[in-house]
């Protein structure tokens, strides 16, 4: 876990409840990138780049995604990764869980999935 990133996402997070108000991300790569976006001004000379994102995916219907993330500006040096397990079915993946739960209840989820994914990153060394 990073702690300005998650320190980034605290103090950002009602920018992120309305964008999940909004609309919600259905896929991992979009909710990765939308935590992203909003970690990218955390005030520090290396952020994360939403737009140099690369995703692998080991697997098809159950499985594991790594998202590489590049810092921003010419020539990244540093880099992060994220990996998250998801399910075939709203009973064993938490974003499908999430987009076919309550109205009520989702983007208040959306912001405890999108923490969790927050805390996840971590730095490549």
């Amino acid at each position: 876990m990073i702690q300005r990133f998650v320190d980034t996402y605290m103090e950002k997070k009602e920018e992120l409840r309305c964008i999940f108000s909004k609309e919600l991300p259905r896929k991992y790569e979009d909710l990765v990138r939308t935590v992203v976006s909003i970690l990218g001004d955390s005030g520090s000379p290396k952020n994360p780049d939403p737009h140099r994102i690369h995703k692998i995916d080991y697997g098809e219907y159950t499985g594991t995604l790594v998202f590489v993330i590049a810092e921003s500006g010419d020539n990244p040096r540093t880099h992060w990764y994220a990996v998250i397990s998801y399910g075939s079915f709203s009973g064993c993946d938490t974003l499908q869980r999430i987009i076919n739960d309550d109205e009520g209840r989702r983007v208040e989820d959306m912001m405890t999935l999108a923490l969790h994914i927050v805390q996840a990153i971590k730095e490549m060394i």
